[in-house]
Order: C-alpha cells, then structure tokens, then sequence
C-alpha cells in the first residue's frame, strides 16, 4: 500500500511538472502582429503535453520582418528542451543577423554546438524575411513542409534551401526570393506526427 502510494504520489508530480513545462513552452510563443504592413497569426495544438514545435516572428528593422517554424524531431521533454535552447537563441540571433542563409548556419552551429557530431536531434524550419519596402520575401528551407504563397496572380509552393538543420555541419542551403504585390498570403505549417 505504502508504496501505491509513493508511485501516485510521484506520478501526481510528474504530471504537475509537464503542465508548468506546457506552461513555459506556450508562453514562448508570439502574441498576433497586426498592423498596415503585415498580420501574423499563429494557432499551437501539440499532439502531446510536450512538443518540439515551435514558431516565432518579430519585427526586426523599421520595414522588415522576420519569421521562422521550427519542427524538432521526436516528442516529449526532450525535443520540448531543444526547441527551447533554440527559442533562445531567436530574438537576438533574428535582430542581428537577418540574411536567410546566415540564420540557418547559424542555427545548424548551435546544434552542433549542443549535441556535437553524435547528435539524434535534428529539426526541419522555414526561416524567413519580408521586406514591405522592396515587396521582396527572402527565405531558406531546411528541409521543412513547403511553405504556400498566394497573391491575386499566384499560389507558389516555397521549397528552396535544402537539408534538416542538425544532421551535416556545414550543408549547401540555397536561398530562395519572392516579390509580392499589396495582398499577398504565406501559409506554414507542421507536418503531422503519426501516434504510435
């Protein structure tokens, strides 16, 4: 019986633990940005307690913004403590430096800084830039669902840029470049884990 009680006791903490991690985890996240030049809008449903899904955009000069998705392989705490060692780096990492090409290398540095070359931890992401003065969206793809591109002319899908980030150290990402008029629409998304 004594025991019984020490396993529910420690399940009950467990439990509590992850809800404060869930916790931590949603308020990274970004709050909706609306204004005359652009709407962010981001919807989060994990298919666990714990995820390592992760998006984030800011704005980071007078006219451009930057944006990334991130999708760490596996689940559970530890992918949910990758994406948060890489949600740190974001804010600084994006006000910097805002070259796509230069985001993602470094992004791929850092995991191979946190885990060495034995690393299982790989994610995909979209890292991107709208430029509303030039109407130009620069991006690079690491190896991420395409992101969809709609404006009154076109819906392009978004694949340029190249392998997972966390897998080679030193990957051939190319970047890729868009020009949008006055109503244009981007769509990113997570790819959808199978439960097992």
């Amino acid at each position: 019986m004594e025991s019984y009680r020490h396993m529910w006791t420690m399940q009950k903490k467990m439990n509590e633990d992850l809800r404060v991690a869930r916790l931590v985890q949603e308020g990274l996240l970004p709050e909706p940005m609306n204004n005359e030049d652009v709407h962010f809008i981001g919807h989060y449903i994990p298919s666990s307690q714990l995820s390592g899904d992760l998006y984030f955009w800011q704005q980071v000069r007078p006219h451009l913004y930057a944006f990334i998705i991130i999708d760490v392989m596996g689940h559970g705490v530890a992918s949910a403590l990758v994406v948060m060692s890489i949600r740190s780096l974001l804010h600084g990492l994006m006000t910097k430096v805002t070259d796509p090409l230069t985001v993602v290398h470094e992004l791929n540095r850092h995991s191979f800084q946190l885990f060495g070359k034995e690393t299982k931890y790989y994610f995909t992401a979209f890292y991107g830039t709208i430029d509303v003065k030039t109407k130009v969206i620069e991006y690079v793809n690491a190896g991420h669902p395409p992101a969809i591109f709609m404006d009154e002319q076109k819906t392009v899908l978004l694949k340029e840029g190249g392998i997972p980030i966390g897998i080679v150290s030193n990957p051939p990402y190319k970047k890729g470049s868009i020009h949008f008029q006055r109503h244009a629409y981007l769509t990113l998304y997570f790819r959808g884990k199978r439960k097992k």
